[in-house]
């Protein structure tokens, strides 16, 4: 049984799910032990070439399931938890690319807490500027009307 499952969801995501593979791969090449590990794609039927770049790293732990319909985020995700046997799972956007990954603390951290269930990763733009994750974010309206 693997240890880590790493679920991918792609819908048109041609242009950047070498990316996310390519560092990814590489972290997990460094982190993880061969065998221990499982990468889990869904594809909410794409109509770009997300199929035939996903098919090229199949060789390399990818599990690759085209679900025929469009069923959003909740229900495509699911799908590939439905599918995962590791015992973490981690969940990562398809136009993402690991700067940094620590997945031996992930999984010590995980391993000797009971009291954890959920872990996020350091968010950055394009710019190397951090990015919220989590709590309130505001647009234009609700901030006029907190402001108010």
């Amino acid at each position: 049984m693997p240890e880590l499952s790493f679920l991918i969801l792609t819908y048109n995501s041609e242009n950047y799910i070498e990316t996310l593979f390519d560092s990814l791969l590489s972290r997990i090449s460094k982190e993880v032990k061969d065998g221990t590990y499982e990468i889990i794609v869904v594809d909410n039927a794409s109509t770009d070439g997300t199929a035939n770049k996903v098919n090229k790293y199949q060789a390399t732990h990818i599990k690759f399931i085209q679900s025929g319909e469009n069923g959003g985020y909740a229900k495509g995700i699911n799908l590939a938890a439905k599918h995962a046997h590791g015992k973490y799972l981690i969940v990562i956007n398809p136009d993402s690319t690991l700067l940094e990954a620590d997945f031996k603390r992930l999984v010590k951290d995980f391993d000797s807490d009971s009291t954890l269930g959920i872990g996020g990763f350091v968010l950055q733009n394009h710019a190397g500027i951090r990015e919220k994750t989590a709590g309130k974010f505001y647009n234009f309206l609700s901030f006029l009307l907190f402001a108010g």
